[in-house]
């Protein structure tokens, strides 16, 4: 699974700069939208953390401390895992930071 952004921009055959605000949510706008997609699932923090395979208690503190941030790689993984939870129950996420479809 390719980063939404990421393939949209490459498909507008552009390259996406470092300081581009599309490229990855801030930590702030992923933690919403990670407790957005746990609330809709109906999932724990702890059961995504041992299906993605971090510690149990990685997503419940970054939750819970708005200073701690999150390793881009488990939020890939975490935000993938939720992905294919909900198209498993028929349901559809958006993305975090609020866009649809990497826009």
């Amino acid at each position: 699974m390719r980063w939404p952004p990421l393939a949209a921009a490459r498909r507008k055959g552009k390259n996406m700069q470092p300081n581009d605000e599309k490229a990855l949510p801030t930590s702030a706008d992923f933690r919403a939208w990670l407790q957005d997609a746990l609330a809709i699932l109906g999932v724990s923090a702890a059961s995504v953390s041992s299906a993605v395979g971090v510690h149990r208690n990685t997503l419940s503190t970054f939750l819970k401390d708005p200073a701690r941030s999150i390793q881009l790689d488990n939020a890939r993984a975490v935000a993938g895992h939720l992905h294919a939870l909900a198209a498993a129950k028929g349901l559809r996420l958006g993305f975090p930071g609020g866009r649809q479809n990497g826009q």
